[in-house]
């Protein structure tokens, strides 16, 4: 017992120590994401944004913070949906998936992506399901497809309604979309037909975590008193999860502030307000990864 424990905790240890190499990778995206805010800052005006911060509704911030955890339990069970395929699926529990789920995000918040959250997911997953790293990988990959592809309808769906997109085709951007849901059910049926059942589950789950991720953005925009065009802000905020996709940037964070900040004067909303609900909402995103270390710490 006491050397099961002892290997379990070895594991955590070895993950919590990054290499030389990746530290220098995390001040990397720190740099990034610090030069990035700034020119978001500055492309709408400092004062501008310390003006709306003043404002800010603590209600409606702890309302975001709420939305955006639940958002992330409810991607932790659709992940799990993919895990429970494999033959001991069944030892995977919304608690213990919740857990490493979170202690995951911590570490996608500081270690870049190829050693951060997935690589630690990989290596829990494959200590309790004993079924191979490879096909753990698979599952986790086609988790990450199955969630781009609900911010994919997100974005169409907010298209076709939205008036401010009409002009750019947004009526029309469900055709790729249904396009991509085809060819992407095709591709899982034949190459990874175990998963195969749980792919439509899989993106209705989606769809209701962005729908969350929205809401979280919303009231963050709501408390800086820009109430109007919903819809056309909801859809920049999806494009702006597409864009953090790749982990250039620590935790997302100058990514979105960025977009809001350069699409501003080309769909015309108040720039101050849009760049402080991202800044208020990657603020969300660190305080609810931090307690992933608190996690892990208890967990070892």
């Amino acid at each position: 017992m006491k050397r099961s424990r002892k290997r379990r905790k070895e594991k955590l240890i070895e993950f919590s120590i990054p290499a030389d190499k990746n530290k220098w990778l995390i001040v990397l995206k720190i740099v990034l994401s610090a030069i990035a805010l700034f020119f978001a800052i500055k492309l709408v005006g400092k004062f501008s944004i310390l003006n709306v911060l003043k404002e800010t509704d603590i209600v409606l911030l702890l309302l975001s913070v709420v939305l955006y955890m639940l958002s992330q339990f409810l991607s932790s069970e659709r992940l799990r949906l993919f895990m429970r395929r494999f033959r001991a699926g069944h030892h995977v529990t919304s608690l213990w998936n919740f857990k490493l789920y979170v202690i995951g995000m911590s570490y996608n918040l500081f270690i870049p992506g190829g050693i951060g959250g997935d690589a630690y997911k990989v290596v829990l997953y494959d200590s309790k399901l004993k079924t191979g790293k490879r096909k753990i990988i698979a599952g986790l990959i086609l988790d990450r497809v199955v969630g781009l592809i609900g911010i994919l309808i997100g974005i169409a769906a907010l298209g076709f309604f939205a008036p401010e997109f009409h002009r750019y085709g947004g009526t029309f951007w469900f055709l790729p979309v249904l396009l991509i849901i085809f060819l992407a059910n095709r591709l899982i049926r034949r190459e990874y037909p175990r998963f195969a059942p749980v792919f439509f589950s899989a993106l209705m789950m989606s769809l209701l975590v962005q729908l969350l991720q929205v809401l979280a953005f919303l009231a963050l925009l709501w408390t800086t008193g820009l109430t109007d065009h919903n819809m056309m802000m909801s859809a920049v905020f999806l494009v702006s999860s597409v864009a953090i996709i790749v982990p250039v940037f620590l935790g997302g964070v100058g990514a979105r502030e960025v977009l809001f900040a350069g699409l501003a004067p080309l769909l015309h909303y108040e720039g101050p307000d849009a760049v402080t609900a991202a800044i208020l909402f990657s603020v969300v995103v660190v305080l609810t990864s931090l307690p992933g270390l608190v996690v892990q710490w208890i967990e070892k």
